[in-house]
């Protein structure tokens, strides 16, 4: 009997082990299933958030954010993404701004040169005073417009340009040059202006060092009051050219620092008529 029952014993064995094993692999699988879940869940949701937010950036929605929750990885995209798009952000409403800026800027002396031709054609300006005054407004409004005009062609000019040409240039005559076109305009301002040059030649662009060298010294002159002092100084620091220009003048504030080299970035506080300038 013992040998009529070890085959039965034998076969509940194996079955008895082919369950158990069963059961392992399902909890197993179940355990996997679970997992990838979780995985996918956790992965899905920020995919979602990045396609949606980048959806409504495409469409110019530049206030889309992604957030930066979820796995470290979808963590560092998010910020990255958010960073991104208030970048976009800030560039869209500073160049909305500046659009509106131009077109203010350029619809002030077009009424004012408007309004007094219409008052020579008329004859309301009777006498010869106010004919000068008339006549004097128009010119000095003209030139306002042409200025303005010019700065706009320089800067789609920069935009398109292809690239910086160096070639050898000495500079003291350079510096020279430069502070000498401004002699007049820093004369009649009340304003003293000096240069100085250490070096003897540098291997650079100078048409585009003298764009830059000309925005700077401009501004100075225009934004440092009568009696102050603007300094140009150019020179070489082993492999660099060093262009630096330093005023008297009103100064920024420290908020705004940081940003003066953005494209179309103002500050409103030197929106003064009185100083002019584009604010290109």
């Amino acid at each position: 009997p013992r040998s009529t029952l070890f085959p039965y014993t034998t076969l509940f064995r194996s079955l008895e082990f082919v369950l158990i094993a069963g059961g392992v692999l399902l909890l197993v699988i179940a355990a996997a299933a679970v997992t990838a879940t979780v995985v996918t869940r956790a992965v899905s949701a920020p995919i979602r958030r990045a396609i949606e937010a980048a959806e409504r950036v495409s469409h110019g929605e530049f206030d889309a954010r992604m957030g930066g929750s979820g796995p470290e990885e979808f963590a560092k995209l998010g910020r990255a993404f958010d960073q991104m798009a208030a970048r976009l952000e800030r560039a869209d409403r500073d160049q909305r701004q500046f659009l509106a800026d131009v077109a203010h800027e350029i619809a002030t002396p077009v009424n004012t040169v408007a309004g007094f031709a219409v008052a020579l054609a008329d004859g309301a300006a009777q006498n010869a005073e106010q004919r000068a005054e008339a006549k004097a407004l128009i010119e000095n409004q003209t030139e306002r417009l042409g200025n303005l005009l010019a700065d706009l062609r320089e800067l789609t000019r920069l935009d398109l340009a292809e690239g910086a040409h160096p070639r050898t240039l000495a500079l003291p005559p350079f510096t020279k040059a430069l502070v000498g076109g401004f002699r007049r305009d820093a004369e009649e301002a009340g304003i003293q202006l000096t240069a100085t040059a250490r070096g003897d030649d540098a291997f650079t662009d100078g048409r585009l060092l003298e764009m830059v060298g000309s925005n700077l010294v401009s501004n100075a002159i225009r934004y440092t009051p009568s009696g102050g002092r603007v300094h140009v100084r150019l020179e070489r620091q082993r492999k660099k050219l060093v262009l630096s220009v330093r005023d008297t003048g009103v100064g920024i504030a420290p908020e705004h620092q940081q940003r003066i080299f953005e494209r179309l970035y103002r500050v409103d506080s030197t929106r003064d008529r009185a100083t002019g300038g584009s604010g290109l």
